[in-house]
């Protein structure tokens, strides 16, 4: 546990004394904010319109005012736009935790220490987490203004949340696996991107597919089990899918390193 928390510290260590931790989360900030503030501008708008509606035609104006749902109108696009925002701004922290060691040439002194292998993984992958938990919690302060100034359903709000993390953590795993098999960063880059709009875009392949294929297609994209989750449904087989995806990736870079130690 010890050589674990020594890799880990040393991982995080390198995101915060170079400015690529603190470029990322300030990009993702910002625009996560600025999405927010849009919705916030939406639901303004909308309200007016049912003010206005409810002086022209009074209790027929309860219609509109069904709509004017927090968590639809302001919480699930804004964690939708999350999960996008996510997939543009994660293989960023990842794409380096293998391909810098490789290009540095340190991956041989690395991987031929006392260190075990689990070790390194597990302590890289640990340190990637927690730049990106760093960087969801500034996004507390949405729910926190809703919660002040509205009456918001919590149970989508911590759905979402469970849904973002899991979504993100497989996000980082895959551009793990992906900076495990080159020495350029900027390959790992193209890997991840290419390998997570793939898994982002195959639930549109499902819907030209008949059954039980598109099921299957469904279930294996990365979005649909996301998409579940902001809207409030917690699925056992959501998390499972998460889970397994993360594990799988991580048991690949596992594969990668074996086979480089064996060289070296």
């Amino acid at each position: 546990m010890g050589r674990l928390w020594a890799v880990y510290l040393r991982e995080l260590k390198s995101f915060f004394v170079s400015p690529l931790a603190y470029v990322v989360i300030g990009a993702f900030s910002a625009i996560t904010g600025y999405s927010f503030w849009n919705q916030i501008q939406d639901y303004q708008v909308a309200m007016l319109r049912f003010y206005q509606a409810q002086q022209f035609y009074g209790a027929q104006a309860g219609d509109l005012l069904e709509q004017l749902n927090i968590n639809r109108m302001i919480i699930q696009p804004t964690f939708g736009g999350m999960g996008f925002f996510l997939l543009l701004f994660a293989p960023f922290i990842s794409i380096k935790l293998i391909a810098e060691e490789k290009k540095s040439k340190t991956i041989e002194l690395l991987i031929t220490s006392p260190i075990k292998l689990y070790e390194i993984i597990l302590g890289k992958y640990s340190a990637v987490l927690t730049v990106f938990f760093v960087m969801l919690a500034l996004s507390f302060v949405f729910p926190f203004f809703i919660i002040l100034y509205g009456a918001p359903d919590m149970a989508p709000i911590f759905s979402a949340y469970l849904g973002i993390s899991l979504l993100g953590a497989s996000f980082l795993a895959w551009g793990f696996f992906a900076s495990s098999i080159t020495q350029s960063p900027i390959v790992a880059g193209v890997i991840s991107y290419a390998g997570l709009f793939a898994f982002w875009l195959i639930e549109w392949t499902g819907r030209f597919l008949g059954e039980p294929w598109n099921d299957i297609v469904s279930y294996l994209s990365i979005i649909s089990h996301w998409l579940n989750m902001i809207t409030g449904l917690i699925d056992t087989r959501d998390i499972v899918y998460y889970v397994s995806f993360i594990f799988m990736c991580l048991f690949f870079v596992y594969r990668v390193l074996r086979s480089q130690s064996w060289r070296t």
